[in-house]
């Protein structure tokens, strides 16, 4: 990773905790965690897909998409068309054990954007989704086998 030297805006490639002098002005206090502490930008890491994350109501949501879903679906909530809304439900696909090996396998678990009773009383599950990933397909067929009283409902982003 290529990070500038805070003295003389020099750039050069430092490694994960590595204290290196700047070959251009000398100062030795100039680490990867330092240029970027220095530089505000330690934790800032940009989203595969290009989303945006939004915090709001005390909520981090991972996209505009579906921050601007929870505001529908809150407005829906507070006009009393849906009931129970509940923000990043998580669900249990599959229980931790340990194999025959003795090798323990920590559970799977499936987090919804949303979930709600809509108006007819059916229970539905909402996900935001831009990009159906494998992982995300796999767990959506664990998840509607799993929890068959759930209704899953996939919100395409616009």
């Amino acid at each position: 990773m290529k990070a500038q030297c805070p003295k003389c805006k020099k750039w050069r490639a430092v490694f994960d905790k590595q204290v290196v002098s700047c070959s251009n002005c000398g100062d030795t206090a100039f680490s990867l965690l330092d240029a970027l502490v220095k530089h505000g930008k330690e934790g800032k890491r940009k989203n595969k897909y290009n989303a945006k994350k939004v915090k709001a109501d005390g909520y981090t949501f991972d996209s505009q998409a579906e921050y601007r879903r929870y505001l529908e679906l809150k407005q829906l909530f507070d006009a009393g068309v849906i009931g129970s809304l509940e923000v990043h439900p998580k669900y249990s696909l599959l229980a931790p054990f340990t194999d025959s090996f003795g090798v323990k396998h920590p559970g799977i678990t499936y987090e919804a954007d949303f979930c709600y009773y809509d108006e007819d009383g059916q229970f539905i599950a909402e996900d935001v989704k831009g990009v159906k990933t494998a992982v995300f397909k796999l767990k959506r067929q664990l998840f509607c086998e799993q929890h068959p009283e759930i209704k899953l409902v996939l919100v395409p982003v616009r």
